[in-house]
């Protein structure tokens, strides 16, 4: 009966031993991206020229400027480490939401690969280039707050890397 009683215990510490040690934290979750955000003015001209402005003094090259439709494009803006090559570019959209309003809609593409020697599609490397584009996109966003005033709204979205 005691053989019985000790197999038991030894078998339980092994499963909790077993459980315990292949436990891995989960990665931190990837940052929110800014996909959307609207400013309290009529004054389309006004965020359009805020926004070529703050592109600008944040190094983006611009590869496309149609005022009148309210698009801008931007050419590939090198975010690139020690152990990644990483590029992003943005197609940005202002336009008249409603009445007293103005919007801007940005859609991304991000490009990336490890570096001869460095694992490509890492968790590790997921973050940093995540992390690379929202830092990159909140200095933006600060220029857009200097020049036009802070948004009223921003929307989010979750980065998805393929």
């Amino acid at each position: 009966m005691k053989k019985f009683s000790d197999l038991k215990r030894i078998s339980c510490l092994a499963i909790f031993l077993t459980l315990t040690g292949c436990a891995t934290t989960p990665p931190p979750p990837l940052p929110q991206l800014i996909k959307h955000a609207v400013w309290e003015t009529n004054d389309k001209a006004l965020v359009y020229d805020a926004c070529l402005k703050g592109l600008h003094l944040n190094g983006f090259m611009i590869l496309v400027a149609e005022r009148e439709s309210g698009l801008l494009a931007t050419e590939w803006k090198d975010i690139s480490t020690a152990s990644i090559d990483a590029k992003f570019r943005m197609n940005l959209l202002i336009f008249s939401e409603a009445p007293g309003h103005t919007s801007l809609s940005i859609r991304y593409d991000i490009n990336w690969s490890g570096k001869e020697g460095h694992k490509v599609k890492t968790v590790e490397a997921e973050q940093i280039v995540s992390k690379s584009v929202t830092d990159t996109m909140d200095s933006l966003f600060l220029e857009f707050d200097r020049l036009v005033g802070k948004a009223s709204d921003k929307g989010y979205a979750s980065f998805t890397w393929k």
